[in-house]
This record gives structure tokens, C-alpha cells and sequence, in this order.
């Protein structure tokens, strides 16, 4: 609730603390404030997905073959409902 709460009131609360200014990307900021935004300005609003998947955050996915890109990481999985880390 309190996620929920912060999300919708984010002109009150969204920050980026110095250590995520320092790891994240100038594009990612951009990505997170766009979509934390007003639905005027909120990314995909005006161009819907292909507004937000030509944003630089996503440079050089190749969004046809998506699917049939290999993982960089995929969990072991012990059933399809499987939530557990590590």
C-alpha cells in the first residue's frame, strides 16, 4: 500500500538517492520519469508502445526477434509458479 501510495503522489516522493543517480543511466532516469509522470507528458501517452520502445533506454533491442534471444540469465525453475530466489 505504501508502494501504491508513493507511485500515485510521485511529485512528493520520487527521488533519485545520489547512489542511484550515480548507477543509473542518463536514459534510465528518463525512462522512470517519463512513466512516473503526468499522462500528458507519460511516455507511451501520445505514441503508445512504439513511443516507448524507441525511447534510448531500449537502443539496439531488436524487438522482432526478441523471443528468440537467448536469456543473459535463466533461473531453475521447479515449477511454473516457482517464485523463489537463488
Amino acid at each position: 500500500m505504501t508502494t501504491c501510495r508513493k507511485i500515485v503522489n510521485w511529485r512528493t516522493y520520487l527521488r533519485f538517492p545520489p547512489e542511484a543517480e550515480a548507477a543509473l543511466t542518463p536514459a534510465a532516469r528518463d525512462f522512470i520519469s517519463r512513466l512516473l509522470s503526468d499522462v500528458e507528458e507519460r511516455l507511451g501517452s501520445h505514441g503508445g508502445a512504439s513511443e516507448i520502445k524507441s525511447h534510448p533506454f531500449f537502443a539496439g533491442v531488436d524487438w522482432q526477434r526478441l523471443y528468440d534471444a537467448k536469456p543473459p540469465y535463466r533461473p531453475a525453475l521447479e515449477h511454473e509458479l516457482d517464485t523463489q530466489v537463488g
